[in-house]
């Protein structure tokens, strides 16, 4: 396992991450209510709103993200067939 900057982030490492927020529970989006399209992402993305900001991959396959923020608060978030499997504890 291992984690990638979001700095060196690939056009498949952004794409990634907007799948990921679409898999996410609406109730657990803490930015937006809806869904933001393409470019509103990309826009945040390029922002780089956080301390710092990785890609989680697990065999080359990217499986979630995880970040820090300014107030030192520690966001994961892993696709729905990563989860249970301490992807999450090894990243953080």
């Amino acid at each position: 396992m291992k984690l990638v900057p979001v700095e060196s982030l690939n056009e498949a490492h952004l794409k990634l991450l907007y799948e990921l927020l679409a898999e996410r529970p609406a109730c657990a989006n803490i930015s937006h209510r809806e869904m933001p399209a393409w470019e509103e992402h990309m826009a945040f993305v390029r922002l780089y709103p956080y301390e710092a900001w990785y890609i989680i991959e697990e065999a080359e396959e990217a499986v979630g993200a995880i970040y820090l923020t300014d107030r030192n608060e520690i966001g994961i978030g892993l696709f729905k067939a990563a989860q249970g499997l301490g992807i999450g504890r090894f990243a953080v």
